[in-house]
């Protein structure tokens, strides 16, 4: 009887997580990944929001590869401004030609996908989802260098961040 209570605990537990976390109003999920764990590596606070970044576990933030990060903040945006999202990812990588496409949108939200490319070559991928909020915007994405592994990150990322939503 203890055996069965115990599966049925790592089950609930491992199927069902019992909370994500917040930011802003938004609720969002690490993946869950017997490979890898995620830390927070940085916290940027300012009166317009707060961004936190995660970063594998373990491994240096100059030295991470691949990185996620969230923000919340009190800029209004428009989720059919894409030029928006655009030139703050090219503000970012001033030296890259950036790519931006939707995957999904929908009302208060939009599921995205770009890259970052040099010399004609991808150099970064991410992946990322934006929330219009009436007190402001959360933006969470998730970028990599290992643009070889791409299909395998896509798959781990792309349900992370469909499940984030507002609370």
């Amino acid at each position: 009887m203890k055996f069965i209570l115990a599966v049925l605990s790592f089950l609930v537990l491992a199927l069902f997580p019992a909370h994500g976390e917040v930011i802003g109003n938004v609720e969002y999920y690490l993946p869950s990944s017997i490979s890898q764990e995620w830390e927070i590596s940085n916290k940027l606070e300012s009166p317009k929001g707060v961004t936190l970044i995660y970063s594998p576990k373990g491994v240096e933030r100059h030295q991470a590869t691949e990185f996620f990060g969230v923000n919340s903040n009190t800029l209004s945006l428009s989720l059919e401004d894409f030029d928006a999202l655009k030139n703050g990812l090219a503000k970012m990588f001033p030296d890259m030609e950036i790519s931006v496409g939707v995957i999904e949108k929908g009302t208060n939200s939009l599921l995205y996908e770009w890259s970052a490319k040099e010399n004609d070559q991808v150099k970064i991928l991410g992946w990322g989802k934006v929330f219009a909020l009436e007190a402001g915007s959360v933006v969470l994405t998730y970028l990599t260098e290992n643009v070889d592994d791409a299909s395998k990150v896509y798959s781990l990322w792309i349900p992370v961040l469909k499940e984030a939503k507002i609370l």
